[in-house]
Parts: C-alpha cells; sequence; structure tokens
C-alpha cells in the first residue's frame, strides 16, 4: 500500500496492478470479468411496421408514422428493450445498417452500480428485426363498409372543374392523410374515415378553401344494453357553392341594394374562401366571403359552356369620370381591369352586313384589335324570371331594380384559336386515387373536357399556378422543332405553365421497399 499526496493507491487483488482505493479492491478490467453490468438487457427483438402506411407499432397497440432513425423510432425501439429498469441508460443511437436489411442496430450506454457502491459502466449494441404486420386500420381498408364516417362531397353543376381544384389543394395540404378511402359518384365524391372527428376536420377545412355548407347524420348500427354502449355510421353530406369561376350570376333585389350601387348582373372573376364577383360594364368588384354567400341569393345563370367567342375589329379606351370618385369602398374599381368600347364580330359572320355589335368591356389592358374574345350573348341568353324583375327596364340599381342592359354582349376574358381540342402538355397534375363502383354511370368523355378545361384555366390563370403543385410529366415527349413551328404559327401565343415552375415527382419507399 502506498500513498501519493491524498490518494491512497493499493494492488488489485486479482492482478496486482496500482490501482486506486476502493471498496472491491479490483481494477476495472478485472471487475468487467467478474460482473457483466449488461446481464438482463435483451440482445435481440422485433419490431412491427406496417408496410401500407408505414407505420410502427408502439406499445401497447398504438401505430405511429416515424422517419428511420428518428427520435420517435428510437424511444419505440427502447420501450420494446427488456432489462433497463435495472440500470441507468447514458446514451443510445442507431448504427447504420442497410436500409433494405430490415435490422436497426441500436447502441446503448448503460451504467450499474456494483458490489459496495461502485458504479459500473458498459455498451452493447441491441438488433432490431422489422417486421411486416398490416394495422387495423388499412385491414378495414380492405373490408367493404368498414367505414364510421362518410363525408359526402357534391356540387349541383354540369362540370367538375371545382372538383379538380379542391383535389389540388386536398393534395397540396394532405388533407386526406386520415382517409381511408374515396368512392367516385357521378355528382361528386364520397371520403371514408374510421374516426367521426376525422371527418369533422376533413369537413372544416373544404369549408375553408372554398364556400360549402354541410349536414349531419348518424345512423344506429348496434346497441349493447348491457353496457349501455351505442355504434353509430356518421354520414355529412357537403355542398360546395353551385357558383364557378366565369359563371354569369344574378342578385335578386336586396341582395343588390347591399351591394353599394353593383348592378344585378355580375361575372365570377375568381373564387376562393371568399367569392369574386366584378361587374363587366364598370370594373366594380364584390367580395363574399364563404360563410356570407348563403345568406344571399346568387344564382348563377349561365356557365362556361354557353360562352360564344368574338373577334374584335376595334377598340377605344372609356375614361369614367365616376370611376374615380369611389374610394374606401368594398364595390371600388380595381386597377386589373380597365373599361373600353370595342366593335366585335362572330368569326363566321365576318363580312356580313350589320353582324358587328359594339360593347363595352373591361380587358383594355389585355386585349388588342384582332384579338379573340369570349362572352356571353345576352340576345340568346333565357333567363327565367329576368322579365318580371325589370330587367329590361331603368332604375336606381339602389332601389333593386337592374340597370339597362347597355351590352347585347357580356364579355368575359380573352380567347385563343386553338389546333387541337386536347393539348399534350409536359406538365402533369397528382390525383387522388379513386374508388369506381360498375352500378355508376359516369361519362368519362365529359370527365375528359373537365379536366382539358381545368389545365387551361391553370395556363391562363398566374395567380392559380401558385396555389397548385405542378409536376414535370416523365413521359412527355417534345414534338420535332418543325412540327412545332407549325402548330405555333396555327395557333395564337398560347399561354403556358413556366417549366421553372415545375416540380420533380419523388417517390420514397419505406424501410421494405
Amino acid at each position: 500500500m502506498s500513498t501519493i499526496g491524498e490518494v491512497m493507491h493499493v494492488l488489485c487483488v486479482q492482478c496486482s496492478a496500482s490501482i486506486e482505493a476502493n471498496s472491491t479492491m479490483m481494477c476495472a478490467q478485472c471487475l468487467q470479468s467478474e460482473i457483466d453490468v449488461t446481464q438482463g438487457i435483451s440482445r435481440q427483438l422485433s419490431l412491427q411496421w406496417c408496410s401500407q402506411c408505414d407505420r410502427y407499432l408502439r406499445p401497447p397497440n398504438l401505430w405511429t408514422k416515424c422517419e428511420l432513425e428518428s427520435r420517435d423510432l428510437l424511444g419505440i425501439c427502447l420501450k420494446k428493450v427488456k432489462g433497463l429498469k435495472e440500470v441507468k441508460l447514458v446514451d443510445a443511437g442507431f448504427q447504420y445498417t442497410e436500409p433494405h436489411s430490415r435490422r436497426l442496430k441500436v447502441k446503448l450506454t448503460v451504467q450499474r452500480e456494483v458490489q459496495n457502491g461502485a458504479v459500473l459502466q458498459q455498451s452493447l449494441v441491441i438488433e432490431i428485426i422489422v417486421q411486416k404486420l398490416q394495422c387495423e386500420d388499412c385491414k378495414k381498408t380492405f373490408t367493404p363498409h368498414s367505414w364510421t364516417s362518410l363525408v359526402q362531397l357534391r356540387q349541383r353543376v354540369d362540370h367538375k372543374r371545382s372538383l379538380y381544384f379542391l383535389e389540388q389543394m386536398i393534395l397540396k395540404h394532405n388533407a386526406h392523410e386520415k382517409v381511408t378511402g374515396v368512392k367516385q359518384k357521378p355528382d361528386g365524391l364520397d371520403f371514408c374515415f374510421m374516426n367521426r372527428g376525422h371527418a369533422l376536420a376533413f369537413t372544416d377545412y373544404i369549408s375553408s378553401a372554398l364556400p360549402a355548407k354541410h349536414k349531419e347524420s348518424k345512423q344506429l348500427v348496434s346497441h349493447d344494453s348491457k353496457s349501455n354502449t351505442y355504434n353509430y355510421k356518421y354520414t355529412i353530406y357537403v355542398e360546395l357553392c353551385p357558383v364557378c369561376k366565369d359563371d354569369l350570376v344574378l342578385l335578386d333585389k336586396e341582395t343588390a341594394s347591399r351591394s353599394g350601387g353593383m348592378g344585378r348582373l355580375l361575372v365570377c372573376t375568381s373564387i376562393n374562401t371568399a367569392l369574386h364577383l366584378m361587374d363587366p360594364q364598370t370594373c366594380r368588384s364584390w367580395t363574399i366571403h364563404g360563410s356570407e354567400f348563403w345568406k344571399h341569393n346568387i344564382t348563377p345563370i349561365a356557365q362556361k359552356k354557353q360562352l360564344t367567342t368574338y373577334c374584335v375589329l376595334d377598340l377605344e379606351l372609356v375614361v369614367d369620370a365616376a370611376r374615380r370618385k369611389v374610394k374606401n369602398s368594398a364595390t371600388r374599381p380595381t386597377q386589373k381591369w380597365q373599361l373600353c368600347e370595342i366593335e366585335i364580330c362572330k368569326e363566321e359572320e365576318m363580312g356580313m352586313t350589320d353582324a358587328s355589335i359594339r360593347v363595352k368591356c373591361h380587358l383594355a389592358n389585355k386585349i388588342k384589335v384582332g384579338d379573340l374574345v369570349v362572352g356571353y350573348d345576352m340576345r340568346s341568353l333565357n333567363v327565367a324570371g329576368w322579365a318580371d324583375d325589370g330587367a329590361g327596364g331603368q332604375g336606381d340599381a339602389r332601389g333593386g331594380q337592374l340597370q339597362e342592359q347597355a351590352n347585347e354582349v357580356l364579355i368575359l376574358k380573352k380567347g385563343f384559336r386553338r389546333k387541337t381540342q386536347f393539348a399534350d402538355r409536359p406538365w402533369m397534375l397528382k390525383t387522388i386515387e379513386k374508388e369506381v363502383d360498375p352500378m355508376d354511370r359516369i361519362n368519362e368523355d365529359q370527365e375528359a373536357i373537365d379536366q382539358e378545361e381545368f389545365k387551361r384555366e391553370i395556363e391562363e390563370d398566374e395567380e392559380l399556378q401558385k396555389d397548385l403543385l405542378i409536376y414535370k410529366d416523365p413521359h412527355y415527349v417534345a414534338k420535332p422543332k418543325a412540327e412545332a413551328e407549325e402548330d405555333s404559327d396555327s395557333e395564337d401565343d398560347i399561354p403556358e405553365v413556366a417549366l421553372a415552375q415545375l416540380l420533380d415527382d419523388l417517390d420514397v419507399g419505406g424501410p421494405g421497399a
């Protein structure tokens, strides 16, 4: 025994090495050979993983989605290790393994108090085998009529452009994460959920994206009188606003009087959380919030399929002094539109006597002589109850009567000459996988037309492009240069989606991919 300063050194009772005095009188190497700190800790275990939803089973029966080598996945692994309660966990972390091997390795560093208060530290590696196991939610998706809540999304229109827009918004914000199945119907979509709360959250998202109203109902499935428990199936009917972009709407007298001097015939320029209406004759706009739409009587009287194409023969700007007097008003004119007077004629009636007409238009800063414009021909448009409301007379808009209808044609927007009905584009949109019932009669030709119209709206509206996720089409083959130049000569300068805005489609698989 020797003393250096105040530290007492002794010889190890087994190997006679000089060590600091401790209660065991043994060095660390001899102590480790005598005592195994990791005794009782499991060295191999299994972890259940659902390959369909990419979730891991967290004890006792909770499925959680985790990334590989993440903190959450490490917590699930440590909960399954037996024997950690008898030791102190100092450090834990993943070791690299091949992603397709379905093996995870976790290195643990633990401490344990051994003889007479001595603390010993040791490291070990645990191997975790990832086993495939289908979760209960995924099992129910393969069983018919297994849903608990159903959201019926409907819109009473002849096209599905609004549904296509809503589908892209759902994909962008991943609002369909809790959806167990989607069924396509002739007039909309059905979304199935396993939880009523998930269905209500999805309904709230739809109401925040587009003006909509909903109604909930429930049906008793089973009842246990002994435990006084009830099992219901819930159905939520969601109806979207019938007004779509580019529709011509008619306000009733009371609504027109509240609009602050707006005419009764308005055009819908855009629709999102609010409805944006514009008077083509005055360039004044009016915005109605989605929750307020159902309180007003706003009826769509003409849709996009009723548009007629005209050619611009002459254009003259109109300076309206009254427009400059409207300030700080919800219906003030916007700088996006500029009023003008144009002379138009149908292309097939060019050269005929009295074929051209002069109308007011709001597209002075977007069109020029020789361009095409599309609009609603009010001479051939039949609106039920229009004449009874005083449409042909002259009166004060605040009094509820329609103003004198000066335009025989209401111009909507600029048109383009297209060589083919369906264009081949270098970009694509993702869609939600849907189940189609063979008993439901779905017009596939009309769906193709609606999808083409929606893609044209995306090309013509730059603001809409910012709200959607547009991907590169990997199957697109560019046309030869000579053929492309021929098509460009035969068509107008049709707007296109900028290639810089396109996203690369990524497909990331799970550990068993």
